[in-house]
């Protein structure tokens, strides 16, 4: 009975803790961020893959799933890593400051397990948009892999599949900063294809 308490107890205080830490607007802002961003950029790289497979006459879906996932991994890794080092370090060097004001320890306090914490969530933030990002491009090609559609219809489903989520990105972006989200919305996709096709002709 005793154990089943504790256990209610510890719940309680992390259910507290990251009710905290989605409830600040600083947390999920710095999230989204980080999340937009990385899912910007695994969306271009799979698109620029995709276009650079069909010149290339690349028509083996397992070498293009293989490569997307691969890159895929790759940038979600070191988003995951990267967001985790540098957003662990800006909190504890504000938790640090906070100490020399109060001139007391807060190691171990509600405020440093919110702080480390929330570097973990917005790390997951990062991380995560590439995996989503490739997974959803992809999808053509893994049912191509399968024998449900053909190779020839997987390279324009995953093209329109990627503008598709340059679009809506644009629209999410342009709704943030309260400006037509149409016009967000096409310039978002326009420019994710300029650069995928200049970094195919610099190839």
């Amino acid at each position: 009975m005793g154990e089943i308490s504790d256990l209610i107890k510890v719940f309680t205080r992390f259910r507290n803790v990251l009710r905290n830490i989605l409830s600040s607007p600083d947390v999920m802002e710095i999230g989204r961020r980080y999340f937009i961003t990385n899912l910007f950029d695994t969306t271009l790289g799979i698109l620029g893959l995709i276009i650079g497979s069909l010149v290339a006459g690349v028509h083996e879906p397992k070498i293009i799933i293989g490569a997307g996932f691969g890159s895929a991994v790759a940038l979600s890794l070191s988003g995951l890593a990267g967001t985790y080092i540098a957003e662990r370090a800006e909190r504890r060097r504000k938790i640090s400051e906070i100490e020399r004001s109060m001139l007391t320890s807060l190691k171990g306090s509600l405020l440093e397990k919110t702080e480390m914490l929330a570097s973990i969530i917005i790390a997951f933030m990062s991380g995560i948009a590439p995996l989503i990002s490739s997974t959803l491009i992809l999808i053509p090609f893994m049912l191509s892999y399968v024998g449900f559609i053909r190779i020839a219809l997987a390279f324009p489903l995953a093209i329109l599949e990627s503008l598709l989520i340059l679009f809506i990105l644009g629209l999410f972006m342009g709704k943030i900063s309260g400006e037509n989200i149409i016009v967000y919305g096409l310039v978002t996709m326009l420019l994710g294809l300029s650069i995928a096709l200049i970094g195919l002709l610099l190839r």
